[in-house]
């Protein structure tokens, strides 16, 4: 929210300096002292059209000023912007998302359009991994970004517990020539698997406990 309104007030900053049409990227600033954003497009500007890009960023910083969301405006050599917002806009952001509380922010870039987020999916031929940890809240906030962008959200988990690992993993279990699969939870599989000795069946059965476990 907050880089796309700055990215539209640059944007007409440039259009009155007379370079439309020019792509840049508002960035965070990695060092507080650097502000809470910098731009790097008098820079680019500069290189494309031989102009001192020190004097492009300070045509820039005239402009931007004259918008009061700035406690400061900076500009360092080469030609670099680092923007310094003030309390009072963010106070405001703050008072909007206690007004709108749920509808904040109104966003309609995804117009209904249907999004499928799947996440997790693990195997039922192990046991979940610490990236499959990760998937689960990642995956989850990503879809509801998505939905408060605008978005029909499906959020989908695949059990692929069917072919051809199905079968390896019973011949894991079992221990056979053809096994892949090893470790604890397999030697745990193996002692309980009785007299079973078809692989696909032990393969279904073993990852039914996976599942479960």
């Amino acid at each position: 929210m907050i880089r796309g309104e700055l990215k539209k007030l640059i944007k007409k900053s440039l259009e009155k300096e007379g370079f439309e049409n020019e792509d840049f990227q508002v960035l965070r600033s990695r060092e507080k002292e650097h502000g809470d954003y910098s731009v790097s497009v008098a820079l680019e500007i500069g290189k494309k059209r031989s102009i001192d890009p020190m004097k492009i960023a300070l045509e820039f910083k005239e402009e931007i000023e004259k918008k009061k969301m700035f406690d400061k405006v900076e500009v360092l050599p080469p030609g670099f912007i680092n923007l310094f917002l003030n309390r009072a806009y963010f106070d405001k952001v703050i008072s909007d998302v206690l007004k709108y509380k749920e509808d904040f922010p109104k966003m309609k870039m995804g117009k209904g359009e249907k999004v499928q987020v799947e996440f997790i999916s693990a195997n039922p031929t192990g046991p979940l991994t610490i990236g499959n940890a990760r998937g689960g809240p990642f995956g989850d906030t990503l879809a509801n970004v998505f939905k408060k962008a605008g978005y029909r959200v499906e959020k989908a988990y695949y059990i692929n517990d069917y072919g051809k690992q199905i079968i390896a993993l019973g011949h894991s279990v079992l221990k056979d020539n053809k096994a892949r699969y090893s470790g604890e939870y397999i030697d745990f599989l193996h002692n309980r698997v009785g007299e079973k000795k078809d692989p696909y069946e032990v393969g279904k059965w073993a990852s039914h406990i996976i599942l479960e476990e």
